[in-house]
């Protein structure tokens, strides 16, 4: 983050907001985590298990939100937040120019679609990440569709 973004961050009005609306109003491009982040969501451990991991702000935002509604089960706002996330990677929404940024995110869509259920959609998911990157050491759909195919 720059100095400006710390400056905002110490205002009262912008230390009331939950961390999503903070990147939204931030414009925070990218999410970066450490190797073996303990802060980042169980579904996402394989990413960080021995490399950094950089995600797109908003892809992960929705993802997170996809998260709380699906441990919460309420089956509509997961159902929106699928589809809104599956716009978002349609549309290059915070994904275009870097490709890690557009993997990535066909990867989380993968991930979402395999919690949901849907293993064929979370396949052509997992195979598009592998079409822009097909390099292992830091893609892992190809390492989840072989877990997939193992079921």
């Amino acid at each position: 983050m720059s100095d400006i973004h710390y400056e905002l961050l110490k205002l009262k009005l912008f230390q009331q907001k939950s961390l999503v609306r903070l990147w939204k109003i931030m414009l925070v491009d990218f999410m970066k985590f450490e190797p073996n982040s303990s802060i980042i969501p169980n579904e996402l451990q394989m990413e960080v298990e021995n490399r950094e991991y950089d995600i797109s702000s908003i892809v992960y935002a929705y993802f997170l939100k996809y998260l709380c509604h699906h441990h919460l089960n309420i089956v509509k706002l997961r159902q929106d937040c699928f589809h809104t996330l599956q716009l978002v990677i349609a549309e290059n929404y915070c994904v275009e120019g870097e490709m890690e940024f557009k993997f990535v995110a066909y990867n989380i869509l993968g991930i979402a679609l395999q919690m949901s259920g849907d293993h064929e959609a979370a396949q052509q998911a997992f195979m598009q990440s592998v079409e822009i990157c097909s390099d292992h050491r830091i893609n892992t759909s190809m390492k989840r569709l072989s877990l997939m195919s193992s079921l």
